[in-house]
């Protein structure tokens, strides 16, 4: 993890989002603490092809070859092994803090996000992320109804569901946002 990995904390919403709510809860902290973890490459062992396998002259197979996939108990402890001889490696903590211009640039772009956010509610017309059409492998489920094929209307191409009980009901919400 680098320093560029670090640096982006300097402005990350979240980070500031966690201070100025402990603020308002009345503690005033002067550092929140972030905690990476690294995802080891490691992976169980797998047995050598059969049409690879070279054999000693005794019948034993070289030290470099398996006769047989790792068992997860050995795997388990290998992975336990190796990280423990490289723990920080996988494991960095960092003390980030917010000077006070950077929490007033933070609460500002908050501000413009919720101002995007009601512009659109008032023109009743979101942004498409286009940069999100083809993401993961895959095209985006919506799609169809972005580029026109399809509406958002026809549950033969998408389902309309219920929102979750904790949301209530969204659109009567909605309706009382205020200017």
């Amino acid at each position: 993890m680098g320093d560029q990995y670090w640096r982006q904390f300097t402005f990350d919403s979240q980070v500031s989002t966690y201070l100025e709510g402990a603020a308002a809860l009345g503690v005033k902290p002067s550092a929140c603490l972030d905690d990476v973890l690294g995802k080891p490459a490691l992976r169980p062992a797998a047995a050598t092809p059969l049409e690879s396998r070279k054999f000693k002259k005794d019948g034993t197979l070289y030290a470099n070859q398996r006769a047989e996939d790792e068992s997860l108990d050995s795997f388990r402890e290998r992975l336990r092994a190796h990280i423990s001889e490289n723990l920080a490696r996988y494991f960095k903590r960092a003390e980030i803090v917010r000077l006070e211009d950077e929490a007033g640039e933070a609460m500002f772009d908050d501000w413009q996000t919720a101002r995007a956010i009601r512009d659109c509610q008032l023109a009743s017309q979101w942004p498409r992320n286009t940069d999100a059409c083809k993401r993961y492998g895959r095209l985006c489920d919506y799609f169809d109804a972005c580029t026109g094929v399809a509406s958002l209307d026809d549950e033969t191409h998408f389902r309309s569901e219920q929102a979750h009980r904790e949301l209530g009901d969204l659109h009567s919400n909605q309706e009382g946002i205020r200017q």
